[in-house]
């Protein structure tokens, strides 16, 4: 379970880590960017506490 959450994590990081380098390339609105990551701290918060209840 954890190998799974902990993958999850790191392929969470590169896809949002792509997509927040492209918006920046393309001068998308900056809140964009700040809305992804805090779309993914909360994604990585809901998998560290199902991580750490299993």
């Amino acid at each position: 379970m954890e190998e799974i959450a902990s993958a999850i994590g790191q392929t969470a990081c590169m896809a949002m880590g792509s997509i927040v380098e492209h918006c920046q390339t393309d001068g998308a609105v900056p809140l964009l960017g700040y809305f992804i990551a805090g779309l993914m701290l909360v994604l990585g918060a809901i998998c560290s506490t199902a991580v750490l209840k299993s």
